[in-house]
């Protein structure tokens, strides 16, 4: 079982090196913007200073005085002066006015003098340029400038620029598996300043895997999976400038008889060679005798580092290795390093890694799930967000928990609306109190004895008192809807003090609460749709290969995912062995993950971990193309296949 991730798509640095300081590509195109202006004022002062010599008076030896050395040897001297003056003149147009225009300022003179104090800045900087430049532009000459000329320019600028790009891919954490061993790819790519991919110095590129303390675990490191081919491992070494430089396929061997095959020396005194053993060779100055193979008999040379092992090219600018991690490994941090030489320059990178027990993995994911709610209230976090959110919707619903089952049944139909009806009512309910306010505590008390000195005394205050009572109290009150009015003012008085039971229990701002709530539930509908494609591949034989396209039937619904797992299953059949390659066109090109020699007894799942997919046929569409190879069976299988992950923008047609 193996478990392969590949490298992001990396891009090459803007940044080129311009005559040893880093600019950019419009820096240069800037810098030779200025040069080619500063020319052109030259040549503009050089057609003054003709104009001017033109104008020379007829008796010039009579001007000139006595010559400096003779005449011959002044005419001689001028005449080197007005070759040089001519070389340049023979390249002014024939009507230098009408090429030049009228100025944009006062005159000639000022725009020139607004160009100089530009130059002058420029100056300033270029001041600081190497002492050489003038010999980067020595092949510009002849009649002005010209296509060719500039062409030079740009290849001596590119002669000295550093153009190169690294980028390596390391699984960052590598899972000791249960039983035997597992691998894990390493890949590396090298660009030049324009992107493309480019070979190091003699084609090698070395990598080794280093722990904390510095034990090495190249043994580890293997040119093909499945532990089958181990790295080839390599020595750097320091030897005094040969006459006859040792070249590919010579064969050395020290003191000790370890013999050291010469892969090439990347600059004139280091020796990069392959050795063999158990034991690293440690020569710190000493003498390689040459047994076969074109160089110097003998050699005086010195190991500077033999911990390398050399990655394997699987393309021009691409190199891989496979570190395989077994089940007796132990977990530790460990730096996988990267060197290789560029144009003689030794070049060095650093990527990390983790080796860690499936174990520690689980424990892990188990103690994130595990945690309390109460252990995630720090303010503004998902966790604290989470914890307040349950609160809100524990508080509402207590008051909807008192709720009736059915509020509207209980309600029932208003007249107007339930408020209405209430205030209708409230407004009866205070003009009958206003008269019975007035009605003894205790009626029949006071009917038995009269309060005054008699009963129709009594009769009489009750009916001063009633004077203000309507003429017909029943029309008033109407008809009850239940046994009485009593018995209607109680009805509403009970669902009064339900519905005030249930208000009291709202928040103050209840729209608040309400749309806090909404702002929480529009969060989660925000997340990334999610991409879960199955499909089942049709039948393939012992030794034959078919693509399984999941499309959008299948339930693929991106041109763009990241992808995170990948479940493999045998649907019909009785394949032992068998080879899964993801891949992004429909050709079967374009592999993106490989999972070799699967068999029965192999887990149906593996992590990719977090990946780009990216459809890159023709037309870009909703596809996903599984390349299977039946390597070992005793008829046909058919074979399912499942992808899961997140989708992503589609990319451009």
């Amino acid at each position: 079982m193996a478990r392969i991730t590949s490298p992001a798509n990396a891009s090459s640095s803007d940044v080129i090196f311009f005559i040893g300081q880093p600019v950019s590509g419009k820096d240069v195109q800037n810098r030779l913007t200025d040069l080619f202006t500063n020319v052109a004022a030259v040549k503009s002062d050089t057609s003054a200073i003709k104009t001017k010599t033109d104008n020379l008076p007829a008796n010039t030896a009579t001007i000139l005085g006595t010559p400096v050395t003779s005449v011959s040897a002044d005419i001689a001297a001028l005449n080197t002066i007005d070759l040089a003056i001519k070389t340049k003149t023979d390249n002014l147009p024939a009507n230098t006015s009408t090429v030049l225009g009228s100025p944009a300022g006062a005159s000639i003179s000022a725009d020139i003098a607004t160009a100089q104090t530009a130059i002058s800045a420029i100056k300033t900087k270029t001041d600081n340029l190497p002492s050489n430049t003038v010999s980067q532009f020595t092949d510009i000459k002849g009649a002005g400038w010209t296509s060719e000329s500039l062409k030079s320019i740009s290849d001596k600028i590119f002669s000295i620029q550093n153009n190169t790009a690294f980028t390596a891919s390391v699984v960052p954490e590598m899972v000791i598996p249960a039983s035997l061993n597992e691998d894990n790819i390493i890949l590396i790519n090298d660009y030049d300043g324009l992107g493309h991919l480019q070979d190091p110095d003699l084609n090698i590129s070395l990598t080794k895997v280093v722990a904390a303390d510095g034990t090495l675990f190249n043994q580890n490191l293997f040119s093909a999976n499945s532990r089958t081919t181990a790295a080839t491992k390599i020595t750097i070494a320091t030897i005094t400038a040969p006459s006859i430089a040792p070249t590919a396929g010579a064969v050395y061997k020290d003191s000790a008889n370890t013999q050291f095959t010469v892969i090439g020396m990347p600059n004139t005194t280091t020796l990069v060679a392959s050795w063999t053993g158990a034991t690293a060779p440690v020569l710190g100055s000493g003498t390689l005798t040459k047994n076969s193979g074109t160089g110097d008999s003998t050699l005086t040379a010195s190991v500077v580092d033999s911990s390398w092992v050399k990655m394997l090219r699987s393309n021009v600018g691409q190199y891989q290795l496979f570190y395989n991690v077994q089940s007796t490994d132990v977990e530790q941090n460990v730096a996988v390093r990267f060197a290789y030489f560029d144009s003689g320059t030794w070049k060095a990178y650093d990527r990390s890694s983790s080796i860690l027990s499936l174990q520690s993995v689980t424990t892990t994911a188990g103690a994130v799930w595990d945690q309390t709610t109460g252990s995630h209230a720090t303010a503004g976090t998902f966790g604290a967000q989470d914890s307040d959110t349950n609160t809100k919707v524990g508080a509402i619903k207590t008051k909807t928990d008192n709720l009736p089952a059915n509020t509207s049944s209980v309600l029932g139909t208003p007249s107007v609306s339930i408020s209405a009806d209430i205030a209708t009512a409230q407004t009866a309910i205070t003009a009958i109190k206003a008269k019975t306010d007035n009605m003894p505590a205790n009626l029949s008390t006071t009917l038995g004895s009269p309060a005054g000195a008699s009963v129709s005394a009594d009769i009489s205050a009750i009916a001063a008192r009633t004077n203000n009572l309507p003429s017909n109290t029943s029309t008033v009150l109407g008809t009850p809807a239940g046994a009485s009015v009593s018995a209607d003012v109680a009805a509403v008085k009970s669902d009064t003090s339900a519905i005030k039971t249930k208000t009291d229990n709202m928040p103050a701002n209840l729209a608040s609460t309400l749309s806090t709530l909404q702002s929480s539930v529009s969060a989660i509908a925000t997340l990334p749709e999610m991409v879960i494609a199955v499909g089942t591949s049709t039948a393939c034989a012992q030794g034959a290969t078919v693509i399984l396209d999941l499309n959008a039937a299948a339930g693929f619904n991106a041109q763009k995912a990241q992808l995170t797992d990948m479940l493999l299953t045998i649907a019909s059949g009785a394949s032992s062995d068998y080879t899964v390659t993801l891949c992004e066109k429909s050709d079967g090109t374009k592999p993106l993950y490989t999972v070799s020699n699967i068999v029965p007894t192999d887990a149906s799942q593996f992590d990719l971990g977090v990946r780009s997919f990216r459809n890159q046929d023709a037309s870009p569409g909703n596809h996903a193309y599984v390349k299977i190879t039946n390597n070992t069976d005793v008829g046909s299988s058919t074979f399912t296949v499942e992808l899961r992950g997140q989708k992503m923008a589609d990319v451009a047609a």
